[in-house]
């Protein structure tokens, strides 16, 4: 079964002039730029550097992040993937695109946008 799973696209802005990624693992924790959870020594994560616009930037994402970026977007915007993402009505059958950790993360993600439950309903 076939999904169209462009869901997040940078909607022609210009890319970067200059520009590298690459898995590593970090030397001590960091902020991941898309969700915002700690990045722990030692765990892998990927790490971008380049030049937008001008000007030199890098960004840290987790793998999880990075997991659901790579099976829902055609194109985004560094720190603004959650934003655009959770906007938009991904069908169920598109979840089989994630692995177990990108599958976490999304629930993650979705639970955090969700309104809190009353206590009854909760239960």
């Amino acid at each position: 079964m076939s999904h169209d799973c462009c869901f997040v696209s940078n909607d022609g802005e210009n890319g970067p002039e200059v520009f590298s990624y690459h898995v590593r693992k970090a030397c001590k924790p960091y902020k991941c730029c898309e969700c915002g959870d700690v990045i722990a020594a030692g765990e892998s994560h990927e790490y971008a550097s380049g030049r937008w616009e001008g000007d030199w930037n890098s960004h840290r994402t987790c793998l999880g992040c990075v997991d659901v970026r790579d099976a829902f977007s055609c194109g985004y915007t560094y720190t603004m993937f959650w934003l655009e993402l959770l906007e938009q009505d991904i069908p169920l059958g598109a979840l089989d695109k994630l692995s177990a950790l990108g599958l976490a993360k999304f629930s993650k993600m979705v639970a955090s946008r969700e309104p809190d439950l009353p206590a009854e309903e909760a239960a």
